[in-house]
């Protein structure tokens, strides 16, 4: 209220609630895998930023599983990947007995190379006498007789005439992660918003999460997949599954390795796909076997950009691809071809179909009716993450006799921007009179009840077709 005399206009800034965003993408994948590699300053365990492959590349070489998933997911689609390497300085290999190394024309090698730095040692002899004086590539040292290259444990001699050296050394050894580990790197998936201000949404741990207890479906637990999903509820992010072969020579036996496997799971963050795809990917072009869930990963990235994240990959190209490890039956009209049956235990897979490959199915391995097609969670979660993220302002402040109002409408405003997106049917919020009482308003607590009704995908299309006579109307 003006308190000063004015004969005209007098403009007065009026504060209101920030108009609500989705602050975050939900496109964003969190992956988890091994390299060899890691980048300058930046040690395993390190939630890594990676928008491009070359960044890739640069980061943890060519060398284990980290490199073959980004170029599987960004075979899809440009995409920002939060990378986890959980190859630690722990996981390694000793060689005590001493190795024998000839050299031709003074040069040998190792018989491993990523050797962990300052462990080699070289003898003249396989047994007894003192180490010899050797420096490591980069580094000199006075009266060396041999140079190593710790990263691919070539050995130089540099002077003398020996034909054979004797080594002992440490190497770095994927084989030697544990379960745990691979646990304990998930987890700094968690932290990534806090370092690289990413949170990653769909996570990935290819030729990991399929690891089970037994084989096939004499298969007793999913460990690692097991390790994941909690991170991927705090996260609330999906958490994408390579359903194993199980050692399944074909269609009918991988089914039942499937049943089993999904029987580990009831999560409606899930999505199971499998078998592993075929990709030109090998030395020269050859096709090599790959885990799908880089690839789906990717794809979700894609149809997020093209599509909006409220609506499923399934029915989408794939990329990169020329086929599954075993092959899976489908006709579009066929209930009961191998793809079919998979999708009806909750397993999504890749159909051959219109000259390409797609992913195939929807549903998450859940006991909740209501959430057995995965975009239904996965609104849920984004317009949750959305909320908290754009409202933080109404935290802290008086409650007025606006206030309740101010935050319902910035939700609602919210809603009917997703309703004009065409990502949910409708939506509302309302403060909760019930509960907004005296005594609640005092300890500092409010209430707001906010419902929703996403769109469900069509799964399957019912076309009735008449054949109607001359004397017939219609």
């Amino acid at each position: 209220m003006a308190t000063e005399y004015h004969h005209g206009i007098t403009i007065q800034q009026v504060e209101s609630a920030p108009p609500p965003s989705l602050a975050t993408s939900p496109s964003v994948i969190g992956l988890v895998g091994w390299a060899y590699d890691n980048p300058s300053g930046s040690p395993a365990g390190t939630p890594v930023l990676v928008n491009a492959l070359e960044t890739g590349r640069a980061a943890f070489g060519a060398e284990g599983t980290i490199y073959p998933a980004l170029r599987a997911i960004f075979d899809q689609s440009r995409a920002v990947v939060v990378v986890v390497n959980a190859l630690g300085a722990d996981d390694k290999t000793t060689v005590s007995a001493r190795e024998a190394v000839t050299l031709t024309d003074g040069e040998g090698a190792l018989a491993h190379a990523h050797v962990v730095p300052g462990t080699v040692k070289l003898y003249a002899a396989s047994s007894g006498g003192s180490a010899l004086a050797i420096q490591e590539s980069g580094a000199t040292v006075s009266g060396a007789v041999y140079e190593v290259d710790p990263e691919t444990g070539a050995i130089e001699r540099l002077s003398g005439v020996a034909t054979t050296v004797h080594a002992t050394y440490d190497y770095y050894d994927a084989t030697q992660i544990t379960d745990a580990e691979v646990g304990v790197a998930a987890a700094q998936l968690e932290t990534a918003e806090a370092t690289l201000g990413r949170k990653p949404q769909l996570l990935i741990a290819p030729g990991w999460a399929s690891k089970t207890t037994g084989t096939g479906a004499g298969a007793t637990a999913a460990p690692i997949a097991t390790l994941l999903a909690p991170v991927a509820r705090r996260l609330r992010a999906v958490l994408i599954v390579d359903v194993p072969l199980g050692g399944a020579a074909n269609a009918a036996a991988y089914q039942a390795a499937a049943v089993k496997f999904r029987s580990f799971f009831d999560s409606d963050r899930t999505l199971l796909v499998g078998p592993r795809v075929k990709a030109p990917t090998g030395a020269g072009g050859a096709i090599a076997l790959e885990w799908a869930s880089p690839r789906v990963a990717g794809l979700f990235a894609a149809n997020d950009r093209a599509r909006g994240w409220w609506t499923s990959p399934s029915n989408q190209l794939i990329r990169g691809i020329t086929g599954t490890e075993i092959p899976i039956s489908f006709a579009i009209d066929d209930p009961t071809a191998a793809a079919a049956s998979l999708n009806a235990q909750a397993v999504a897979t890749v159909v051959p179909y219109q000259g390409g490959f797609r992913l195939w199915g929807s549903r998450a391995p859940t006991s909740d009716a209501k959430y057995r097609f995965l975009p239904i969670a996965r609104t849920r979660d984004t317009i949750t993450e959305a909320l908290l993220r754009s409202h933080a302002w109404a935290v802290d402040r008086n409650v007025t006799a606006t206030y309740l109002d101010e935050v319902a409408e910035s939700v609602n405003a919210f809603l009917r921007g997703l309703i004009g997106q065409g990502a949910i049917e409708s939506g509302e919020c309302k403060p909760d009179e019930g509960l907004n009482t005296a005594t609640a308003r005092a300890a500092g607590q409010v209430f707001f009840n906010i419902s929703f009704r996403p769109y469900w995908p069509a799964e399957q299309v019912v076309m009735k077709i008449a054949v109607r006579t001359p004397n017939e109307e219609g």
